[in-house]
């Protein structure tokens, strides 16, 4: 798609593709580095496009791309919270605002300025979406099981407390039988 549509060669398209690819799945283990991974192929991958080819494609972020980045932002969100969830929002979202700065070929003409804000925004504002949606989830997730270790605890207690119970009940009978042999 990268080399079709936009024009960019092909080893380069499979090298930064392949970039963008592997992100959510270091992600897993390892958010940290695939930030760093995406958002260097993010910013790496729009200053390769043949600027007559992507005028009628969307960029900075391709459709590919912009699916990686918001699937990453997802991954790290539920996996590793909100607030590690927030840093590939953010550095990714501004990491894409460099390209339009670093290609003003790109964004010359008004058409082709509106195209990339329009980009941008609809970029920024899934991924805000998906953040938000990982974030909540991740909270449901966590006080469920929060919720299910409070109830396995209660029921522990609870058979703690039968026990004591049971046992007390036992010596209060043996202590009624045995002072009423001895009376």
């Amino acid at each position: 798609v990268q080399t079709v549509l936009y024009g960019t060669p092909l080893p380069s398209a499979f090298l930064l593709g392949g970039a963008l690819c592997a992100s959510p799945l270091l992600a897993v283990t390892h958010p940290r580095w695939a930030i760093a991974l995406l958002c260097g192929a993010a910013v790496v991958l729009p200053l390769t496009v043949d600027s007559a080819r992507a005028i009628s494609a969307p960029w900075p972020w391709s459709v590919p791309a912009l699916l990686v980045f918001v699937l990453l932002v997802g991954t790290v969100t539920l996996l590793h919270g909100a607030r590690t969830g927030v840093f590939p929002l953010v550095i990714g979202t501004v990491s894409s605002l460099t390209s339009p700065l670093l290609r003003p070929d790109m964004v010359s003409t008004a058409a082709t300025a509106s195209s990339a804000t329009a980009d941008l925004v609809v970029t920024a504002s899934v991924a805000s979406a998906t953040f938000l949606i990982a974030a909540l989830i991740a909270g449901r997730l966590r006080i469920g099981a929060e919720l299910t270790r409070e109830r396995e605890h209660a029921a522990l207690e609870q058979s703690r407390r039968a026990l004591v119970e049971e046992r007390t009940r036992i010596a209060r009978e043996l202590h009624d039988v045995i002072a009423h042999s001895l009376s």
